[in-house]
């Protein structure tokens, strides 16, 4: 007995189905599609020149796994943008065009989609299971993106399944008011759509929830520590503290990164649910048009908004500035290796003030007193490591009989670092050594031996290597 898709195809040629707008519905959506197709193709181009400025200016302000992803999406989204422009006025072009504008739009659609999956596995890998970042998989990521992406839109072709399609009057799989259209389009789109879709969701509801765990978890220790230092009258842990507020950071960061794998929910699900609609009802819905086609032009301004509230941009941003400001700001500022702030020196307290506009307008609208951004403090973390060997989230010990009174007299600021002390048991895997207390200057606890002193640093080193790991591959 006939099936129920052969018997659909059978009389795909009797059937009418009415897959075709008014005039003027075709015209609203016409000129939706042109302007926010218009916009996204700015803000496309305008992500790739910001990405390219800021590894002209320093190419370690780009040293981010995520932001790179983010260019390549970028890219994708402008050619996206410009094959759907191209997909407005498909019903003028011809059959060879028509097949080649198809194409297009089904690779860059996919390949969008899975360079934004490539982002959400890269903070499930790295946020949620806790391994340290492996450069080796950066490359897989593209890889595995463009060759899929690539895939799905060239089996479609080669079977012959695009071009002009009479029922919808635009180029598409054709003919779409067959069931076997139909299913080339199910399996080439909808299907790898929706699964992206609900990863990516999946990935954001997951770290979401860490993130709140974390920020509980950290209020329930910051709680019980101020009432334990209040009963015993301790200075608090400062290594405690550098801990906590490095995991802020992080987790500041990745809430930002979280942007990128929302925009496939927000743009592509009105897509699919007015595809599987029309196929189902064998009518087109003009409401739903109404959402799909605006949402389905907007990848590359989504995307710029998520660019431009990336950490590593917003450092971009305060590095500019505090450069600026060392060039042309009060002559006894000057830019620092300092995790959180710049500090300010008196090398040459007799400088005259400079002249000029430039002065004029850093000195006025970028010399402030706030402290660094959390962009900033992320970037610092990845890029002093590379220029030093000392660690930028814990600071390096001196010897504990060098008291602060043995200091030189310098201009400069000096920030009394807390050290480590450890039991004078020489076992190292003992509860108590787990539990080396923390000390300030020369009035409490015991000298550090030079073991100890390299032991502490070797501790340290990794605690740090790990936050910067992080760093590097979100």
């Amino acid at each position: 007995m006939q099936s129920l898709l052969q018997k659909r195809d059978a009389d795909a040629n009797t059937t009418t189905f009415n897959y075709n707008l008014t005039s003027d519905q075709n015209n609203v959506l016409q000129i939706m599609n042109v302007y926010l197709n218009g916009a996204s193709i700015l803000a496309a181009c305008a992500a790739i020149t910001i990405f390219f400025f800021m590894r002209v200016y320093d190419r370690k302000l780009v040293d981010r796994v995520s932001l790179r992803l983010s260019l390549a999406i970028s890219i994708t989204d402008l050619l996206s943008a410009v094959s759907l422009e191209a997909y407005g006025f498909s019903n003028s072009i011809t059959d060879t065009g028509c097949k080649g504008v198809v194409f297009v739009l089904v690779w860059f659609s996919n390949q969008y989609l899975f360079l934004s999956v490539a982002i959400a596995f890269n903070l499930q890998y790295l946020f949620l299971h806790k391994r340290l970042f492996n450069p080796a998989f950066e490359k897989w990521y593209y890889i595995l993106s463009i060759g899929l992406s690539l895939l799905s839109a060239i089996i479609p072709l080669a079977a012959g399944r695009f071009g002009f399609d009479d029922a919808q009057q635009i180029c598409w799989f054709t003919p779409s008011n067959t069931a076997l259209s139909q299913k080339w389009e199910y399996g080439a789109c909808l299907i790898p759509i929706t699964i992206c879709i609900f990863y990516c969701v999946l990935v954001v509801i997951l770290v979401g929830i860490k993130l709140k765990r974390e920020a509980l978890e950290m209020e329930r220790q910051m709680f019980h520590k101020s009432v334990s230092e209040k009963d015993k009258e301790d200075k608090p842990d400062a290594e405690v503290l550098r801990r906590q507020k490095t995991r802020q950071t992080i987790n500041r960061a990745v809430r930002r990164i979280l942007l990128y794998p929302i925009i496939p929910f927000i743009t592509q699900t009105g897509f699919v649910v007015s595809e599987v609609y029309m196929y189902v009802s064998s009518e087109i819905s003009y409401p739903l048009n109404l959402w799909s086609v605006p949402t389905s032009a907007i990848p590359g301004l989504c995307n710029f908004i998520a660019f431009v509230t990336d950490p590593a941009v917003s450092n971009a941003c305060s590095c500019v500035k505090q450069d600026l400001i060392a060039k042309y700001g009060y002559p006894n500022i000057k830019s620092t290796d300092s995790f959180f702030r710049t500090q300010p020196t008196s090398d040459s307290p007799s400088q005259q003030l400079q002249k000029g506009f430039m002065p004029w307008f850093v000195r006025t609208f970028l010399v402030t007193s706030k402290k660094s951004s959390d962009g900033e403090a992320f970037w610092k973390m990845n890029y002093f490591s590379d220029s030093s060997r000392i660690s930028t989230t814990t600071p390096p010990l001196r010897p504990k009989h060098q008291s602060h009174r043995d200091l030189k007299v310098s201009n400069e600021t000096t920030v009394a670092i807390p050290l480590k002390t450890f039991p004078i048991s020489k076992a190292s895997d003992t509860p108590e050594s787990k539990d080396a207390g923390w000390t300030e200057g020369s009035e409490q606890g015991r000298d550090i031996g030079q073991q100890e002193l390299i032991e502490h640093d070797q501790w340290a080193e990794r605690e740090s290597q790990q936050a910067q790991t992080v760093m590097l591959g979100l």
